[in-house]
């Protein structure tokens, strides 16, 4: 309405400039004003309207002010205060749309504020166990054998084996945070968040503050932070300084594991070794390659840095470059090494975290339950496991060749893929054998139940630690057939068959023999699986693993006095008593 108005004082005032609006009638002096008003109110009665509030208005003006209505200075008025109704109305809708910005910034603070106040206040604070909890371990890793957080793997079990065992251990009055230190590797239902929870304990993901903007901007995913945005805040960071842990266990070495460090850099940090590298090894698995695709390295066969540990050491020892490295330290110690076999793993530890595990080195094994029935009963039909990642890591390729040649062997394969661009179901472009079968991912009985029946367990990969694969089959007396060997672990439980490097392909026909004796010496057989259900059951249980524990946070100067509280300092304590069981 304001813009049909304005046009009608647009046109009264173009008429009087031009002097085509007069008082007279006559036509000569061209149409009169009572003309042009029949011919717009023909047009738009609005104009007529217009006209006639202008001159009620020009009148006023006229007898109250004696103002002359039609002098330039008037008529340019009238045309001013028109134009300033239609740049008003455009300010007043800007004005609107600033302010629901404002609306939805604030909100956006307010949504971030009551996620970080309830991350804060009660998700760290307070968790589902009641019972008096005053030792925080925090676990660092990247897996957590949890499908919904990211992939499955033998470092996910570790973490899985001890948050289990504090869970079962109430006694111990220790409380776990696990901290996922590279959350860019979860799965999209992970996706992204500072808070997960898993085996009632919490998880804090370390998510980076420019990831955390653009999830709650989800419209506006290509903006960047503005540095001037006090908003933006380190929410993963008040996570960890608020969970008040005590002690770090990481899950072997990976240099995200540093911007945990940097956030609280004063905490004592124990490096659970679980699979030490050398140059040699990390040789041999870059050197992986596909049957088909020899000049072509295959996704996930790079192995990580793990040296960058030795600066967390010298940091938190108070050491230099120029150190000596075959120093021993003073107790309380404030980084220290714990390995899960010491006579497979030892040698590796220099080269892998150049320290010098003289004095900086203690045990610290898996927990795994394992078999509970007394007797195993093997299946009447001869079947074989695999159980790990169906990646090119762990070269697959040679259990379907194997299944190739032992058509009259069922072969069940427990374990996922995590590159799009393998799929061992397509392998080589060839149909996989009938006697194969891939079971998934099992858990609980149905896994024991598993590898209780398997005749013996294969194992293809270019390099292992001490897997806990192997220690689940061997719990059930289930022996191993593989192409590594660490510490002459497999030797002593199985069948090695020898490394072969690049696709594994020359360890064919060893294997085969190795099969072969497996599968029809079943004295053999027997006796190595008996003699490592033996060995995972005296090294691999849950008192060795709190002896070692115990030990190793003996050193760093924590202890529990007799009603069961822990203290710090306790090396001095002459009235503190450690506690072993």
């Amino acid at each position: 309405m304001r813009r049909r108005i304005a046009y009608g004082v647009n046109i009264l005032i173009s008429r009087v400039k031009d002097g085509s609006v007069d008082e007279g009638n006559d036509e000569s002096d061209g149409p009169g004003i009572v003309d042009v008003f029949r011919r717009h109110s023909r047009q738009c009665r609005w104009t007529i309207l217009t006209v006639a509030a202008l001159v009620v208005y020009t009148m006023i003006r006229v007898v109250v002010i004696r103002e002359n209505p039609l002098t330039s200075s008037t008529l340019d008025w009238m045309r001013t205060r028109s134009e300033k109704h239609i740049r008003y109305e455009l300010i007043e809708e800007e004005t609107k749309r600033d302010q629901k910005k404002r609306e939805r910034r604030e909100k956006r603070r307010k949504k971030r504020d009551m996620a970080r106040v309830k991350l804060v206040d009660v998700n760290i604070s307070t968790t589902k166990q009641a019972r008096p909890q005053n030792l925080t371990v925090g676990i660092i890793a990247n897996e957590f054998f949890d499908p919904t957080i990211g992939r499955i793997g033998g470092f996910g079990m570790a973490t899985k084996m001890v948050g289990t065992f504090f869970t079962s251990r109430s006694d111990l009055n220790v409380k776990i945070v696990f901290v996922y230190a590279s959350p860019e590797q979860g799965s999209d239902q992970f996706n992204g968040r500072i808070h997960y929870e898993i085996l009632s304990w919490p998880l804090i993901s370390m998510i980076r503050d420019i990831d955390m903007y653009d999830n709650n901007n989800n419209n506006n995913n290509n903006k960047s932070v503005s540095d001037g945005d006090d908003d933006v805040r380190s929410y993963a960071t008040t996570a960890l300084q608020q969970a008040n842990i005590d002690v770090f266990l990481t899950i072997d070495f990976r240099k995200s594991y540093e911007r945990v460090f940097s956030s609280l850099p004063k905490v004592p940090v124990v490096l659970w070794a679980r699979d030490p590298r050398t140059k040699k090894q990390v040789a041999n698995l870059a050197a992986i390659r596909h049957p088909s695709y020899p000049d072509k390295q295959p996704p996930g066969v790079s192995a990580p840095e793990a040296t960058r540990a030795q600066k967390t050491f010298y940091r938190l020892e108070d050491l230099d470059e120029n150190s000596d490295t075959n120093l021993v330290l003073p107790d309380p110690r404030r980084f220290l090494i714990g390995v899960v076999w010491m006579p497979a793993l030892k040698d590796r530890l220099l080269e892998a975290y150049n320290i010098n595990p003289h004095g900086n080195a203690m045990p610290l094994s898996n927990i795994v339950k394992g078999c509970d029935n007394p007797r195993i009963v093997k299946n009447r039909k001869p079947a074989v496991i695999f159980v790990g990642r169906l990646d090119p890591y762990k070269r697959p390729w040679l259990l379907i060749e194997l299944a190739y040649f032992f058509p009259d062997v069922e072969f069940w394969v427990l374990g996922l893929g995590h590159f799009n661009s393998y799929k061992i179901q397509k392998d080589r472009g060839r149909e996989i054998p009938s006697n194969v079968k891939f079971v998934g991912i099992e858990t609980g009985d149905s896994k024991w139940a598993l590898l209780s029946s398997a005749w013996f367990l294969i194992s293809t990969s270019a390099h292992e630690g001490i897997a806990i694969s192997y220690l689940e089959a061997l719990s059930c007396e289930t022996p191993v057939l593989s192409t590594v060997d660490p510490g002459g672990f497999v030797s002593s439980f199985g069948i090695f068959a020898g490394e072969a490097n690049g696709s594994g392909m020359e360890a064919l026909p060893a294997l085969r023999n190795g099969f072969h004796k497996l599968l029809s010496n079943n004295t053999f057989r027997e006796e190595k699986g008996r003699a490592g259900r033996e060995h995972v059951s005296s090294v691999h249980n849950e008192e060795t693993f709190l002896d070692g524990f115990m030990a190793i946070l003996g050193r760093m100067d924590f202890a529990r006095n007799a009603v069961g509280t822990w203290i710090k300092g306790g090396i001095a304590a002459n009235n503190v008593t450690q506690l072993s069981t």
